[in-house]
């Protein structure tokens, strides 16, 4: 039996969730990840999308659409046109279709998912309006390639919408400066294209793509909880596993967030941005 990959978010864990040893944390990451998200685009779809400019009868590629969720709402907006999710991994796949499926098939029908690497998309030139990626450049080998992709298969008049977290951007509210910087560092370092949010506007613009944007969205982690789970306790047996942190580090910075987070002075953030052009 082939020896199970390490869950978390480093090295290719994104790309190999299904021969990871536990793929149900990615399942369970999105979920956690995007509980506010997803509520602002159910409640104001309009203002959510706007940057896609949406409307009925177009064509949508969704580029490791995850659990399928967001492009759910996307599916009633350009309905008749048509939504399709693309993922590497069978369990998104799975619980894609099991989501959708559970919401009735008339919903569904405009809407569909199937396997696909973004650095290959399996369609021809021009194919759909729109082409997104969300936190997913990041974790591919070749992130300039599969914006190339991306770029390839959009109609001409058509957009490109990628959105990614600038990881360097992580902070984190610690008494220990350096150990608290080293951690953030660690983790930005740690995610295989954890900067490459920088560099796609001028990678547009250098396809020819126009009224390139770039929208920057602060994300608070208001939930030590939060914090804790999904991005603290995943990385840190990594950290001590290649000698960049010692256990007893690790230890003192969990202590730390949790007596801050008990005497309210528990602070994490990021920044969120999505980069947006259009093909002439």
């Amino acid at each position: 039996m082939a020896e199970k990959r390490i869950t978390g978010h480093f090295d290719d864990a994104w790309l190999q969730v299904d021969k990871t040893d536990d793929p149900g944390f990615f399942v369970r990451f999105l979920d956690a990840s995007r509980v506010r998200s997803l509520a602002f685009a159910r409640q104001n779809p309009a203002m959510a999308f706007a940057h896609l400019a949406l409307e009925p009868g177009l064509s949508v590629l969704d580029c490791g659409c995850g659990t399928g969720d967001i492009l759910a709402i996307i599916a009633g907006l350009i309905a008749p046109g048509e939504a399709c999710g693309g993922e590497l991994s069978d369990t998104m796949l799975q619980e894609a279709r099991r989501r959708v499926a559970a919401g009735g098939v008339t919903e569904a029908a405009n809407l569909h998912f199937q396997s696909m690497d973004v650095q290959a998309l399996p369609f021809p030139d021009q194919s759909f309006d729109r082409v997104l990626a969300s936190q997913l450049l990041v974790h591919v080998p070749d992130p300039r390639g599969a914006l190339q992709e991306m770029c390839r298969v959009t109609k001409s008049n058509g957009r490109v919408a990628i959105a990614d977290m600038d990881w360097d951007s992580l902070l984190i509210g610690c008494g220990n400066k350096e150990l608290g910087r080293r951690f953030t560092q660690l983790f930005a370092d740690g995610v295989r294209n954890g900067l490459v949010v920088r560099e796609y506007a001028g990678w547009l613009r250098a396809k020819g793509f126009s009224n390139v944007q770039i929208v920057p969205q602060p994300m608070v982690f208001e939930s030590w909880t939060f914090v804790r789970d999904w991005i603290v306790a995943p990385a840190l047996p990594a950290f001590v596993a290649n000698g960049s942190m010692t256990a007893a580090e690790a230890s003192a910075l969990v202590e730390e967030l949790s007596n801050r987070n008990e005497n309210g002075q528990f602070f994490a953030a990021s920044t969120l941005y999505t980069v947006t052009g259009q093909r002439g």
